[in-house]
């Protein structure tokens, strides 16, 4: 059931029911594997560390990026129980969302929780850009700029419907809007949309991830493999499908690379990004 992942720009990072996996582009099988129990939502490398949240113990795991140690266990409680959640860094904290309405900060050498800032209720997914924090709100079809440093929500952006999965670069903010299957484009320094790309008819629905870069945005949803849409003209490339349907599942890029997975068929994809 491999699914959600995490890149150090050498490796992937991925969930895989009770175990995170560590993964290279030149091999087939795992570089190593780490218990941790009913391993979920999307993990950060940050800090010279892996960091994972176990959804069985509600608690994160920092596990060393070389000698794959488990460096502690830090419990926190998970806002969202199903999986569907993601960590991020800012420059010295990893965050999550431990509780309706709580975000939480990570202090990465003690390990512990050192701090908390008050968010929407029904906010999961967490990406990190510059000096800020971004977090998407299902219920009331938003996204959060959150300032770390003064403990804060700064504005509060209205994207489409039901924002999921997000994805922050230096320049916009990306949302994957699962009921209409469009995408939210927010430009980081005027916290406004400052484009909706529809995406084909299949994009609707649960499920799905997404990553952007400077050029590049890459969607995965549960009925389409890949969509690749560029990110500076907002016209999409193209669109890769399976031969066979390949459930839900995740995409990352590591280096020169784009992985996705499918966990529904245990597969995974490894795209040169050229």
């Amino acid at each position: 059931f491999i699914d959600f992942m995490a890149s150090d720009q050498e490796f992937i990072w991925s969930t895989n029911q009770d175990r995170l996996q560590k993964w290279s582009a030149e091999t087939s099988t795992p570089l190593a594997e780490v218990t941790v129990p009913q391993a979920a939502g999307i993990p950060v490398v940050a800090f010279g560390a892996v960091w994972a949240a176990s959804l069985a113990e509600q608690a994160i795991y920092k596990i060393d990026q070389h000698s794959h140690e488990i460096l502690a266990r830090i419990p926190t409680g998970l806002a969202d129980l199903t999986g569907e959640f993601s960590l991020t860094a800012s420059a010295d904290a990893v965050w999550l969302v431990a509780a309706q309405g709580r975000l939480v900060k990570i202090e990465p050498v003690q390990n512990q929780v050192t701090g908390e800032i008050e968010v929407l209720p029904y906010s999961y997914n967490l990406s990190s850009s510059g000096d800020a924090l971004w977090l998407s709100n299902t219920q009331n079809a938003s996204v959060q700029r959150i300032d770390p440093a003064l403990m804060q929500v700064t504005h509060c952006i209205q994207v489409d419907d039901k924002p999921w999965f997000l994805s922050a670069t230096p320049e916009f903010v990306w949302t994957l809007n699962q009921t209409h299957g469009t995408l939210s484009k927010i430009d980081c320094t005027r916290c406004e949309v400052v484009a909706t790309i529809q995406l084909p008819l299949l994009a609707q629905g649960d499920g799905g991830d997404i990553f952007a870069d400077a050029d590049r945005v890459w969607v995965r949803t549960t009925n389409l493999l890949l969509i690749e849409i560029d990110a500076q003209t907002n016209q999409i490339l193209r669109e890769i499908h399976h031969t066979r349907p390949a459930g839900s599942g995740a995409v990352m890029r590591c280096g020169q690379h784009i992985w996705v997975t499918a966990h529904d068929i245990d597969k995974v994809w490894i795209l040169a990004t050229g």
